[in-house]
């Protein structure tokens, strides 16, 4: 990949998928169908395609080494936790502040 299609690449990612769309359909109206149902790395893989770029797709999954279903899937169970009777104060401030410490992780890592 040269310095030119990374440089596209990087700048086609940051695009919010409005202006992705928009772009896609003025640069792309006839050979693009279905703009508006496409997700963001979606449309990204398609015009990566039409330019001859070579796109290798991530899910929204795993960004930065942090697993986000598996964050919030304990973030859930933690939340249970904290509804269940008998626990002392000191208990349910540890684990709000697990909560807090994996929703960060989560904010930092979009």
């Amino acid at each position: 990949m040269t310095e030119e299609q990374k440089a596209e690449l990087h700048r086609l990612e940051k695009l919010t998928v409005t202006k992705l769309r928009d772009e896609a359909i003025q640069k792309y109206h006839d050979q693009l169908v279905g703009v508006h149902g496409m997700t963001k790395e979606e449309i990204i893989s398609e015009v990566c395609k039409l330019q001859g770029i070579p796109y290798e797709e991530t899910t929204h999954k795993i960004a930065k080494g942090i697993d986000k279903t598996k964050s919030k899937q304990q973030i859930k169970t933690i939340h249970t936790q904290l509804l269940e009777q008998g626990k002392s104060k000191r208990e349910r401030q540890i684990l709000r502040t697990k909560v807090k410490r994996l929703k960060r992780s989560l904010r930092r890592a979009a």
